[in-house]
């Protein structure tokens, strides 16, 4: 495991009997989690060289109390000012209570998914159950839990190519990037602070829409 667990995947990423699905899917879930967790902070969110310090902290999966503040209100959350307005940015890892959220969990569940759950059978695409197999169409929960990956890791930021959608029958590209209130994105955490975190990645993603673009 890297910074989560299986007990972030809860709601609309549970996965359900894990420990009676095919293909052994509990060790391929921490395979997932150590392998995209790992990924999307090295490639896509902090960069290499943000990476590889903050990794030299990390023992077992687990930043400890230990580690630099910067790295601890990465991973735990942080509430700071800027432009005499405050913000907060609630961490890598939330914790409401007995609720657990990450989008590290949405990012892994969206891949999982994509390899492990569903197989191609003769009818059309079939989810892996507990001792059965069922027919689905698993489209529109993985734009689901892809959005809001998105939304928590860069909030209404888009990249070039904008949100995708039809509107009379037309393709439309949405560029709108603004950011409102007081709760931020990975993203705007990271360029607010970049003291902390210098020449952060950052990289965007595409929002995606149920028909798939």
């Amino acid at each position: 495991m890297y910074l989560i667990d299986e007990s972030y995947f809860i709601r609309e990423i549970h996965v359900p009997n894990v420990l009676e699905l095919q293909g052994n899917s509990e060790t391929t879930l921490e395979y997932f989690i150590d392998e995209k967790v790992r990924l999307l902070l090295s490639t896509k969110a902090l960069g290499a060289t943000l990476f590889t310090d903050f990794n030299s902290y990390v023992v077992s999966g687990v930043l400890p109390n230990t580690a630099p503040q910067k790295w601890k209100d990465l991973v735990n959350g942080k509430t700071y000012t800027k432009d005499s307005k405050s913000y907060i940015w609630k961490g890598l890892l939330q914790t409401e209570g007995t609720f657990k959220k990450s989008l590290l969990a949405y990012y892994t569940y969206f891949y999982w998914v994509k390899a492990n759950v569903s197989v191609m059978a003769g009818t059309g695409e079939s989810r892996i159950e507990a001792k059965n197999a069922i027919s689905v169409n698993s489209t529109q929960t993985l734009t689901s839990v892809w959005n809001e990956f998105v939304s928590m890791y860069q909030g209404s930021n888009v990249c070039q190519n904008g949100i995708k959608y039809i509107h009379n029958g037309v393709v439309v590209s949405d560029y709108f990037n603004e950011n409102s209130g007081e709760y931020v994105s990975l993203i705007d955490y990271l360029t607010d602070n970049k003291t902390d975190y210098p020449n952060a990645r950052c990289e965007l993603f595409d929002f995606k829409n149920y028909l798939g673009l």
